[in-house]
């Protein structure tokens, strides 16, 4: 993968590395539903752009006071352990799935 993303220039290839990783990391999987960002982070990564062109509101996700840091905790709790979950069991039933095979 690494080799066909820096095919015009294959010097480089450690400079356009942080653009493929996030690449990946931000693509929805599959067998999980989800992205790798997602399932470490409870919510999507936002770059600056989505800032500049107003699609979500810098300050949405990031809590100003303890009380918000609670609900910011509660909520990602809430994001990240039905996704797990999700994830846990899909990934049994692959799992099983490929041992029967042998």
């Amino acid at each position: 993968m690494i080799r066909a993303y820096a095919q015009s220039d294959q010097r480089a290839w450690d400079v356009k590395l942080p653009q493929l990783a996030f690449a990946l990391r931000t693509t929805i999987n599959d067998s999980t539903g989800e992205s790798p960002a997602f399932l470490m982070c409870g919510h999507e990564p936002h770059l600056p752009i989505d800032v500049l062109f107003g699609s979500i509101n810098p300050s949405d996700d990031h809590p100003a006071n303890d009380r918000d840091v609670r609900v910011y905790r509660d909520r990602l709790t809430a994001n990240l352990l039905p996704a797990f979950n999700f994830v846990t069991l899909l990934l049994s039933i692959s799992n099983s799935f490929f041992i029967s095979r042998d």
